[in-house]
């Protein structure tokens, strides 16, 4: 087996017991919604201390207590019992997954964007016209949006186990890919359904499209971009 199958293999593992996880909680909070605590709760724990205390007067007087009370009561205890176990329930499942995602926020805070090198030339006033992916054909492009579609819709099919880092990497109140449009200002979507910002200069462009290669193991000069430099 070949490095590339078994982590293709583990990966595989990895989504399936995620997948697994996600549905067992669908059902755990499908079944803890039907049991939802009653909101009458504290009255009932009312009604059950007055029970508790007409059974006690009645014993201390030596008076028989009617079975009626005595089933009400364990009713009650009951009732409680049940109401209290959801209650539990619900705040240990809020807690584990509050702490589930604290530490997943504290993990992906940690994923630094790679460092490229900007000492390459600019771009400003300079007009894409031709652009050359290593492994790919040349494509004719018009515009630094087309470049960063073409390239990681390109990256992306090339490399689809490095998907999930890519959607972590970035900073702190923008990631470099997103399932959500919603996280950017500017959303361009891709093949793959993941979005990227649109609005970036093309120095900016061309260094995040670097960025992307470098998390993807390729090297920079990979990517090359035939320009018309404009006034």
């Amino acid at each position: 087996m070949s490095p590339n199958e078994s982590t293709e293999g583990r990966m595989a593992g990895m989504l399936a017991k995620i997948e697994g996880l996600l549905h067992d909680l669908s059902e755990v909070a499908e079944e803890l919604k039907a049991s939802t605590p009653d909101p009458a709760l504290e009255a009932k724990r009312i009604q059950l201390k007055a029970i508790c205390r007409s059974i006690d007067q009645l014993e201390s007087k030596d008076v028989p207590v009617p079975e009626e009370l005595r089933a009400l009561k364990g009713s009650l205890v009951s009732e409680i019992d049940n109401l209290e176990g959801t209650e539990h329930a619900l705040a240990r499942l809020g807690t584990g997954l509050s702490k589930l995602m604290s530490e997943l926020d504290q993990r992906n805070s940690k994923t630094q964007a790679p460092r490229v090198s900007k000492d390459g030339p600019s771009m400003s006033f300079a007009r894409p016209r031709v652009l050359r992916l290593k492994g790919r054909p040349d494509v004719q492009v018009s515009t630094w949006k087309e470049v960063m579609k073409q390239t990681c819709e390109a990256l992306l099919e090339r490399h689809p186990d490095k998907v999930p880092e890519l959607e972590t990497i970035g900073g702190r109140k923008r990631k470099f890919f997103s399932r959500s449009p919603g996280s950017f200002r500017s959303p361009l979507k891709l093949r793959s359904g993941l979005y990227v910002e649109a609005a970036r200069s093309a120095n900016s462009i061309f260094t995040f499209l670097h960025q992307v290669m470098a998390a993807c193991g390729e090297p920079a000069d990979d990517l090359q971009v035939e320009v018309e430099q404009g006034r």
